[in-house]
């Protein structure tokens, strides 16, 4: 997304500010990938994920060892201990592809996702997180 108006966080330049990151164009192609090279993997994809969280209308990917992932993948692939298998699907409850919060995610085969008795338990589901006026 383009901002007008803000400074570039590293120049400070009133100018277009390039994607989420807030830097210039010019400022993003000089540091681009370079900003947090340092950090080992898993602080990477943490940050890149708190990025993400602004914009909950896409799907986000994060890189992991060179490849890149589905985020909402990942997430319950991390919070499980092992990755969601290729036959499965990985379903966002509210229906709003870039909220990744593990609490919207369920991962199930793809067989059992249009079954219409899970589709209720979605919705249920949905209602009760809606009650807990969550922050989007």
């Amino acid at each position: 997304m383009d901002h007008k108006g803000e400074p570039c966080r590293e120049c400070g330049e009133m100018i277009r500010v390039y994607s989420l990151s807030g830097l210039c164009r010019k400022c993003w192609h000089k540091n681009r990938g370079s900003n947090n090279r340092h950090l080992p993997q898993e602080e990477r994809i943490n940050e890149a994920i708190k990025r993400h969280s602004e914009d909950l209308e896409h799907y986000h990917f994060v890189n992991v060892g060179g490849v890149q992932v589905p985020e909402h993948r990942y997430i319950i692939g991390k919070a499980t201990g092992k990755p969601v298998p290729k036959n499965w699907i990985v379903h966002h409850l509210n229906g709003r592809k870039g909220d990744n919060r593990m609490e919207n995610l369920v991962a199930m085969p793809k067989g059992d996702h249009d079954s219409k008795h899970l589709v209720n338990a979605l919705k249920v589901r949905i209602r009760d997180l809606e009650q807990l006026h969550l922050p989007i």
